[in-house]
């Protein structure tokens, strides 16, 4: 579905651009990237939520290949349990802070247990997968 509501846009971008001289095609990209923003938001928030679940194959879904080659649901379990198991139970994810960086965005979202809290940070590329994941 997400890939259809891009692709909408990126028409829409292209016959706006060709009819008002730039204007409208600009307005596009801009919704496109802030639907892209609002979705990778969505998508940090719900990755966080897996891993404080313990559902780490839900989690790397919207990895990238790449990340996918390097991280997998078993090393990104051992990963999530070597930084949180002193921690103690999954409570809650908080609101997400966002940074652009590039052709990147950074996302922060912080984790709530019965016992401290630490942070999840994953950079999203332009098409709306996670290039990169550190926790703590």
């Amino acid at each position: 579905m997400r890939r259809l509501a891009v692709s909408g846009l990126i028409a829409l971008a292209i016959v706006g651009g060709a009819c008002s001289g730039g204007v409208a095609e600009k307005k596009a990209v801009d919704n496109l990237n802030t639907g892209l923003t609002a979705t990778s938001s969505l998508t940090a928030t719900s990755t966080a939520r897996f891993m404080g679940l313990g559902d780490f194959t839900a989690a790397s879904q919207p990895f990238s290949a790449a990340l996918r080659a390097r991280l997998s649901p078993a090393q990104l379990q051992a990963s999530w349990s070597a930084a949180t198991s002193s921690l103690g139970q999954f409570v809650s994810v908080g609101a997400v802070a966002q940074t652009p960086q590039g052709e990147s965005t950074l996302f922060t979202v912080p984790v709530t247990f019965t016992g401290g809290s630490t942070t999840v940070r994953m950079q999203f590329d332009r098409q709306g997968q996670i290039v990169d994941l550190t926790i703590g």
